[in-house]
């Protein structure tokens, strides 16, 4: 995985609610840290674009050996940015203690208005 600045990380518990994020994670969903930890990753991923990734962390949950990858283009003003998110679980004793939710940005494109 990349480390780059434009590598969203965040880091939900076994409740669903979003613990830790780095600055480039709640810079892009334009809010502090304040404003998003507690949250549940529903709340904070509440877009319908963002089906799929609510998706990938239920799989996850239910299958905390796999990772699952999911690619969406998130539209924001002036245009919109392609993600790539890399769903993953942290387990002990064979139990989810959370999950890591790491999207890489991979372009971003002009938004078309018809």
């Amino acid at each position: 995985m990349s480390f780059t600045q434009n590598t969203l990380r965040s880091f939900i518990n076994a409740d669903g609610k979003l613990l830790l994020c780095n600055e480039p994670f709640f810079t892009h969903f334009g809010c502090c840290t304040e404003h998003l930890i507690g949250k549940s990753v529903a709340d904070v991923f509440s877009s319908q674009e963002d089906t799929n990734l609510l998706q990938a962390v239920q799989s996850c949950c239910q299958h905390p050996n796999e990772s699952f990858t999911v690619e969406m283009e998130k539209h924001c003003k002036g245009g919109c940015n392609h993600f790539r998110w890399e769903v993953f679980a942290e387990e002990k004793g064979g139990r989810v203690t959370g999950i890591h939710i790491v999207g890489n940005y991979i372009r971003q494109g002009l938004a078309i208005s018809n």
